[in-house]
């Protein structure tokens, strides 16, 4: 209790003066989460937390946390429910990283990837253009855009091109002696030993 004026004492900034209570050290109540200013009908104004919303009920009014993509957490160092602003791939959270969800955005394909975080499915990646896991090129097992050469896993019997694009998938030659053409298409190398041969055989008739 704070004195207000003069001879008058009412109830500190987040609590109420409850009428129906007798004990005079129990006077004043807490307010509900995020809410600064109350009665005993409900919180009258909110704090100025982001996310927070007033709603109403039919019997009272209080500060909720449910703003589109918000979510409320207890954070033990204040010892207060807070109010975060979520990873776009979280449903609810204890804090703003993609590594502090509670829950996973299903509408957007999110899946969980390890503990308390979420992502994408495997063969998809984040869109950042339409909010939403899209499914990676046909040659990638993971990747980080929609085209064969952003891979960052090829599919099986795939294999990581050895030249100047190392994210780009190309079939993977068992076969000794195999290459890759630009096509990505494997062929036997004795096309590249009659080549050979019929330069040889050139060289040698100019000489």
């Amino acid at each position: 209790v704070t004195k207000i004026q003069e001879m008058e004492c009412g109830c500190q900034k987040g609590y109420y003066y409850d009428t129906a209570e007798t004990d005079p050290d129990n006077y004043c109540k807490p307010c509900g989460d995020f809410c600064s200013y109350c009665d005993i009908t409900g919180c009258l104004q909110c704090d100025n937390s982001d996310g927070v919303q007033l709603v109403e009920y039919q019997y009272k009014t209080e500060c909720q946390c449910n703003a589109p993509g918000y979510s409320t957490y207890y954070n033990e160092e204040t010892g207060k429910n807070e109010c975060a602003l979520c990873d776009v791939l979280c449903s609810t959270c204890y804090g703003s990283l993609r590594s502090q969800c509670n829950s996973c955005n299903e509408e957007l394909g999110a899946v969980l990837v390890a503990a308390n975080t979420c992502g994408c499915p495997s063969h998809f990646y984040y869109d950042s253009s339409t909010t939403s896991c899209a499914e990676c090129d046909i040659l990638c097992s993971e990747c980080t855009g929609p085209s064969s050469d952003q891979c960052v896993g090829c599919n099986k019997a795939y294999s990581f091109s050895v030249k100047d694009r190392p994210s780009l998938c190309v079939p993977y030659c068992s076969l000794l002696g195999e290459y890759f053409t630009s096509a990505a298409t494997c062929f036997r190398t004795v096309w590249s030993v009659r080549s050979l041969r019929s330069r040889l055989q050139n060289l040698h008739r100019t000489r």
